[in-house]
């Protein structure tokens, strides 16, 4: 098992995404809502990384 580790970034249109490369990349699930979202400000940005941070994802078998 392996952490989550979501990012904040900015758009152009000044609205804030959390994106989580694990989720992105794991097929065999849906990207949990807020994930990918345009959001108004950073506050909320930032919880919702703190709270998406502590998920685990499987390793993938080699």
């Amino acid at each position: 098992m392996q952490n989550h580790h979501p990012i904040i970034t900015q758009r152009p249109d000044r609205t804030w995404l959390v994106e989580c490369a694990q989720c992105r990349n794991d097929v065999t699930s849906a990207v949990p809502i807020g994930i990918g979202m345009p959001l108004q400000d950073r506050e909320t940005a930032e919880r919702l990384r703190d709270n998406h941070a502590a998920r685990t994802v499987r390793a993938a078998a080699s």
